[in-house]
């Protein structure tokens, strides 16, 4: 279970309730969120979940507090790398302390920023490395996190290849990846796993044709983007090729 909070992104989406950012919240409100992630994950847990994933990247608040750009704070929570990460840190420990320390922990964030800065790549390797004894695993995305079309590589594999080295955390490769040349790519890259999200509304059964399948198995998702429309109340779907076979 992917358990996140919506930060600046929730305007207009939240019934009107009070919108957080990194700026704008006081520390007891930076701890109250803290407690919501271990309670989220203790949840998750009895509803027999086997692991949950803390959304720390895409502008949603955990990834906005990582951000310098949307983090101006200059108590424990802004300033220097480990700080900006501190929510995220306490966030995971929430986690481990309701659901014990062998309950599964993974982090999304995002493994560059929006120019691809040596700067944003050393704050994570920084970061990343104070967690590296309770994150069970971290996987990659990025600022610019859902292009369209057919891609012709894993979309962050380039971040996969530098963070191996550097970090002692598992990692898992996303986006991007439509077919069995991908998965292979990543994992020689560096990666101790995939993410799947747009070939699985398409085709569901993805990953067992992937598993009995031959040489290269490749998606039918054509990154066309239709997913991110509103549900089709008729088909109840929301790709065009969901059940089709091109």
């Amino acid at each position: 279970m992917q358990i996140g909070h919506g930060g600046m992104k929730a305007q207009g989406n939240n019934g009107g309730r009070i919108v957080h950012t990194p700026d704008s919240m006081t520390t007891e409100q930076i701890r109250e969120v803290v407690r919501a992630f271990g309670e989220a994950a203790l949840r998750a847990k009895k509803a027999g979940f086997s692991g949950v994933m803390l959304h720390g990247a895409h502008h949603y608040l955990l990834s906005q507090f990582f951000y310098p750009a949307y983090n101006h704070r200059t108590d424990c929570f802004g300033g220097k790398a480990e700080n900006r990460f501190r929510i995220i840190a306490e966030a995971l420990y929430a986690v481990k302390k309701t659901c014990g320390d062998d309950y599964p922990v993974f982090l999304k964030i995002n493994g560059d920023d929006e120019v691809q800065s040596e700067e944003y790549h050393a704050d994570l390797v920084t970061a990343l490395k104070t967690v590296e004894g309770g994150l069970d695993a971290v996987e990659i995305s990025g600022w610019h996190s859902a292009k369209r079309g057919v891609p012709d590589h894993p979309y962050f594999i380039d971040n996969i290849r530098r963070l191996k080295d550097e970090i002692s955390l598992p990692l898992i490769e996303v986006g991007g990846i439509r077919s069995t040349a991908d998965m292979l790519d990543a994992l020689a890259a560096g990666a101790c796993a995939v993410s799947l999200s747009r070939p699985l509304l398409c085709e569901p059964d993805f990953p067992e044709k992937i598993r009995t399948g031959e040489e290269n198995v490749v998606s039918i998702c054509r990154g066309c983007g239709f997913c991110y429309k509103p549900l089709d109340r008729d088909t109840c779907v929301r790709c065009p090729l969901a059940g089709k076979i091109l």
